[in-house]
Order: C-alpha cells, then structure tokens, then sequence
C-alpha cells in the first residue's frame, strides 16, 4: 500500500478515495467514522509491535538457510492475533501474520519474497528501511484512518543535517554511498506519485574559500551531470548564507524528470546542504515544490 511503504506517502486524494470506497452509512456518520478509526488505530498498534519484531527476524534469518526469531516474535504475534475475537472479519490483518511469516521464511531461503508490487529480494539494507519507516508509515494510516481530513503540520528536526522541516509526518531516512567509502544521510519526501523532495548535506574537508564563487559553481557542474541545464542559475542570500539555485531536465531510461536544486552553504562552513524538487510532470512543477519547501525549513 503506498501510504504504508517505506518513503510512502499520503494525500487529500488518496484520504478521500480510501473513504469512498467505505459503506455510505459509514462516509456519511463522522461518529461512524471515528468509531471505525479507532478500532483500526488500536489494531495498527499491536499489528506495528508485531511487524517490528518480525523485521527483525528476518534480518536474524537472512543467508542462515534456517528460521531464526527474536525472543519476542511469537508473543508479539499471540498478542496481535488476540484481537481477531473482536475484529474477527478484518481478514487482511490476520493476512499480515502470514505474509511475516512468508517474509522471514524468503530472508532465510535466499529467495525474494512476493510483495503486491513483485517480487523483493531481502536485503539487510531494505530491511533496516523498512524498520526506520515504521513511525512515519504509522503517521500516515492515522491521517487516512482520521474521520476529517487534516492540514496540520510540525516541525521535525534533523541534527544531522542541520536543520528543521514542516511536514504532516517524518522524511524518510536511508544512508546512500557517497562513492569514497563514506555515506550520506538522505531525507525524502513524496509529495505525491509524481513529485519528490531530497536533502543532503555533503561534508567538505576544507571550507569554500569564496562561497559567493564556489557555490554557484558546484550546483552548475551537478546540474550539468544530471542533464540538460534548463534555466539561468540564480544566487542569493538565504538565512544569511551563500545560495544558488536552478533547474535541469534528465531523460532516464526513457522518464523525463525536472530537479530544481539549491545548494547553500553552511554556516559552520563545513559543507554544504543540497535540497532538490524532482516533478516527472514539468519544469513548473519541479519550482513550485521547491517554493512550498523553502517556506517549510528551518536553518
């Protein structure tokens, strides 16, 4: 389910359609609404102790040709199961317990497990995501599962990166190679099914000597790798720091996507923060995710 999978994402169009496919007396009853959120809510409670304990298994099984489970596995799945003599027909929760199974049993085997979207190969990376995602997917069934829909926002801090975002719910985390041995934490955002948000922070061993120069330079050579540089790089100030920004157009494997990218340099100036808008539908897209993130972060 998109709202569920790791760096999912959730939408007032995906919120209204989960709701129309819902009885009428139920779509048209808030307390009818309410009523069944938090018998789903308290189901997704135990159901995330259950899945995490699972995860874990099948990182304990993996390449071992055997089954091997946390000492909390078969609790976790007995508590979980209990609910079942009060939400007996909810038979796609009492489904999720055999898909864990399914999946320790994949890790264990060597063999890629069948997901809705095909078939994954289980890998000590993809499972650590999966892990990392779980209070952020979890977020984002409450807000499906909510009788109204919500704008509300937060910020969430990221030390690591220096800095503050407003979102409904966390980026999603994962640690990429930076090609020299050392890796890069990534924080993304799915907007929607077409528009994605990225941020990096590259550390530098030795500190821009004139950032007003360097800057501008470094997102014009990135740009550049990325593709077809489709608009005039801009520098400003922002938060008091050296800015550029601009826009590229890639054709990959035949996807046409745009990246407006800025780069600014940091305070400390140890390095620098990349943020990225990437929009497989135009240029126009791409630019107005960035201006609705710059009014979303904090420095």
């Amino acid at each position: 389910m998109t709202v569920m999978a790791p760096g999912g994402y959730i939408t007032e169009e995906l919120y209204n359609y989960f709701w129309m496919d819902m009885p009428k007396e139920m779509r048209n009853s808030r307390e009818a609404r309410k009523e069944y959120s938090n018998s789903q809510i308290r189901i997704k409670k135990y159901y995330d102790r259950f899945r995490l304990e699972g995860l874990k298994s099948a990182k304990l099984s993996l390449g071992k040709n055997k089954i091997v489970k946390t000492a909390d596995y078969e609790f976790r799945k007995s508590e979980f199961l209990k609910l079942f003599g009060l939400y007996a027909d909810d038979y796609n929760n009492i489904q999720h317990v055999h898909e864990m199974d399914k999946m320790i049993e994949a890790a264990a085997r060597g063999i890629p497990y069948q997901t809705p979207q095909g078939a994954l190969q289980l890998t000590e990376k993809n499972i650590d995501a999966m892990i990392e995602d779980q209070n952020a997917s979890s977020i984002r069934y409450g807000i499906l599962l909510s009788p109204d829909w919500t704008d509300n926002e937060m910020f969430i801090s990221y030390s690591e990166l220096k800095i503050s975002v407003k979102t409904k719910y966390p980026l999603y985390e994962r640690e990429i190679d930076a090609g020299n041995g050392d890796k890069i934490k990534v924080l993304t955002f799915r907007f929607d099914e077409k528009n994605t948000l990225a941020i990096r922070f590259i550390n530098l061993k030795e500190p821009l000597q004139d950032p007003a120069k360097d800057v501008p330079a470094i997102l014009q050579k990135r740009l550049e790798a990325m593709g077809k540089v489709t608009s005039n790089i801009t520098s400003d100030s922002w938060y008091g720091l050296a800015t550029s920004k601009g826009t590229t157009r890639s054709d990959k494997d035949g996807v046409i996507s745009f990246t407006t990218m800025k780069i600014i340099n940091m305070k400390s100036n140890s390095g620098y923060l990349i943020i990225g808008t990437v929009s497989e539908q135009n240029e126009e897209e791409s630019k107005k995710y960035m201006d609705y993130i710059e009014e979303r972060i904090k420095l």
